[in-house]
C-alpha cells in the first residue's frame, strides 16, 4: 500500500513539477519577504502600533470606571446630610497634592514645550521668539496682545477681589483703575510701532 501511495505521489509529483517549482519558489520569496528587515522593522511597529492602541483602549476604560466611581460618590456626598467626606474625593484630593504627580506633571509640560519649540523652529536661523514677537507687532497681533493684557487685568481684579479688600480698594480706586487703563494703553501704543 505504501508503495503504490509513494508510486503515485512520484507521478503527481513528475507530471506537475512545474507547478511544485512555481509553489517551491513562491514559499522561498514569502519567506524572505517576511523576514528582511525591512518588512521586519514594519511589522515591529504596527506591533507597537496595536499595543498603544489597546493600551490607550484600557486606559480609557479605567479612567471611565474612575469617573463612574467618583461621580457616584459625589452625588451621593451631595445629596445627603452627612458630613463625612468620600473615600475617593479624600484619594483625588492626596493625588492632586502628591509630589509625583506635581513633578510628573512639570516634566510633561517641559516636555512638550521643549518639543513644540523644536518642531517650530525653522532653517533660517531666526527663532521661535523672534518669530512670535514679529507676529505679535502686526496690527492684528497687537489686538491679540491687548486682549491677553486686558484678560490679564480683569483676572487681577478679579483676583485681588478674593484676596483682601485693602488690595481691592487700591485697585478699583480711581488711580487703580487709570493705573490699570495706563498700561494697558502704553502696551497697545507700544505694540503698534
Amino acid at each position: 500500500m505504501d508503495l503504490v501511495l509513494g508510486k503515485k505521489g512520484l507521478d503527481f509529483a513528475l507530471r506537475h513539477k512545474k507547478w511544485i517549482l512555481l509553489a517551491l519558489i513562491s514559499g522561498y520569496g514569502a519567506f524572505r519577504v517576511y523576514h528582511s528587515p525591512s518588512i521586519s522593522q514594519k511589522r515591529k511597529r504596527i506591533s507597537k502600533l496595536f499595543t498603544l492602541l489597546l493600551n490607550l483602549v484600557e486606559a480609557a476604560t479605567h479612567s471611565a470606571e474612575a469617573v463612574n466611581i467618583i461621580s457616584k460618590d459625589l452625588t451621593a456626598f451631595l445629596g445627603s446630610d452627612s458630613n463625612q467626606i468620600p473615600n475617593s474625593l479624600k484619594q483625588i484630593s492626596k493625588i492632586a497634592k502628591s509630589d509625583e504627580l506635581n513633578s510628573s506633571l512639570t516634566r510633561f509640560t517641559q516636555a512638550v514645550t521643549v518639543g513644540l519649540l523644536r518642531g517650530c523652529r525653522s532653517d533660517s536661523g531666526s527663532g521661535f521668539t523672534d518669530r512670535v514677537m514679529d507676529k505679535l507687532f502686526t496690527k492684528s497681533g497687537s489686538g491679540f496682545a491687548s486682549a491677553i493684557v486686558g484678560s490679564f487685568a480683569r483676572n487681577l481684579v478679579v483676583a485681588a477681589k478674593f484676596s483682601g479688600s485693602k488690595l481691592l480698594d487700591a485697585v478699583c480706586s480711581d488711580d487703580g483703575r487709570k493705573l490699570i487703563g495706563d498700561c494697558v494703553q502704553r502696551f497697545v501704543v507700544s505694540s503698534r510701532l
